[in-house]
């Protein structure tokens, strides 16, 4: 053969190679939709009501404030299957406290637009970094829990939230150090009163 074949041999033989790859990536794709309709027939919490496997899942949450965490739940029933991802997003109550410790407006955002019209209960490290998401939410707010590091915290950003019709518990502490918070309970009798004002089941 010709130097002129053989290249033309090579050439040849990639092109089919390009068409074998597709034809691979296409049963692939295929065969993980198939795998994902079985996962999905096979499990029992799929096959339930959508009340029960949501009261299932709301019982995997963790005491407290829940930190956004893909290793625990409400993120981590994102990351089973599609349909346990269905249930978890047509689920707002899982989605209705969580506490913030750095400033990541677009991540508080998505979560409390998950909790839907839900009361809210949310803990954030800083409130003056997440006043404009929370002020979106503040009609839904129940309990409120602040942590700066300010020796003084003050209610300047908190009143920023007006109004707080639902707001029912208000915590306020300052950071001391790392994993310790000392609650801090001095605030003017002026900020008091206007809280108060705005929050009328406080």
């Amino acid at each position: 053969m010709s130097i002129k074949d053989i290249q033309a041999r090579i050439d040849e033989l990639s092109v089919e190679i390009e068409r074998q790859k597709e034809v691979l990536n296409q049963l692939a794709c295929s065969k993980a939709a198939a795998q994902r309709q079985l996962n999905a027939l096979r499990d029992p919490i799929a096959r339930l009501p959508l009340e029960i496997s949501s009261e299932i899942f709301l019982q995997c949450l963790l005491s407290g404030l829940p930190r956004p965490d893909p290793s625990t739940a409400p993120m981590l029933l994102l990351n089973i299957c599609n349909a346990w991802t269905n249930i978890a997003l047509s689920t707002p109550a899982l989605w209705a406290a969580i506490y913030i410790e750095h400033p990541c407006h677009e991540l508080l955002r998505i979560w409390l637009q998950r909790a839907r019209s839900c009361a809210l209960s949310v803990g954030v490290g800083e409130l003056e970094n997440e006043v404009a998401v929370l002020g979106e939410y503040s009609k839904q707010l129940r309990h409120l829990e602040i942590f700066t590091q300010a020796r003084e915290p003050h209610l300047d950003h908190v009143l920023a939230l007006q109004p707080l019709p639902c707001l029912e518990t208000l915590e306020i502490g300052c950071l001391a150090q790392r994993d310790f918070y000392e609650v801090s309970t001095r605030v003017s009798i002026t900020e008091m009163i206007d809280l108060l004002r705005l929050a009328p089941n406080l």
